[in-house]
């Protein structure tokens, strides 16, 4: 076997994609050329979304990390033990928690979400605010917060998965609509503030 860059065994592997030559030669001499083009594969369609909380407290017991599609992968990030999230060993605020799974061509993607842990000293989810809901129009890139609170209106903050506050405002009205068109694609949270009380949504901004 004679290949073009050099090989000469039956099997090759670990190589781009491309056109390849092979001369091969049998015992008496005789020679057959082959060619073969071999395409790059697709990587695998890989998506992430938390299905356990996204939010916890930093004494609340590990949990399993579940959400991921395909199954079969490995999970890596702050916190991460294995297939669990430890919030005790996680970092306060935001974690970003990587999957990744490799397929049988061994081409690899990696999906991305996060998990935000509260010292939770003086905030519990009972206290987290009534009547807050979100909404998001993927369409026009619209998202609405209303709210049937009558005593006080709330703040409002957007945060990236860095953790940078990227909007930020407060609420006037019952009814407020945030036009997120001029974000980045990715995936953001809308914090919703009301003095020791407050609410967090995820949304993804997707075009």
């Amino acid at each position: 076997y004679l290949w073009t860059e050099g090989q000469t065994t039956a099997l090759i592997d670990s190589i781009a994609s491309g056109d390849y030559h092979c001369v091969i030669t049998d015992t008496n001499g005789c020679k057959i050329n082959f060619d073969y083009t071999l395409d790059n594969p697709d990587p695998p369609i890989v998506t992430l979304s938390f299905t356990s909380p996204d939010t916890t407290c930093s004494n609340a017991s590990a949990f399993l990390l579940t959400g991921e599609n395909p199954t079969g992968g490995a999970w890596s990030g702050t916190g991460v033990e294995v297939d669990q999230f430890n919030p005790s060993t996680a970092s306060i605020g935001w974690n970003i928690i990587l999957y990744t799974y490799v397929d049988s061509n061994n081409c690899k993607s990696t999906a991305i979400d996060s998990i935000y842990v509260d010292v939770c000293s003086d905030l519990t989810k009972s206290t987290f605010p009534e009547g807050i809901k979100v909404f998001q129009n993927l369409t026009n890139n619209i998202v609405k917060i209303t709210s049937s609170c009558n005593n006080s209106f709330p703040e409002i903050e957007i945060i990236n998965l860095l953790g940078v506050i990227i909007y930020h405002d407060k609420m006037t009205e019952k009814n407020k609509e945030i036009d997120i068109s001029k974000f980045e694609n990715g995936i953001y949270f809308i914090v919703v503030r009301s003095d020791t009380k407050r609410s967090i949504f995820k949304i993804i901004k997707a075009g």
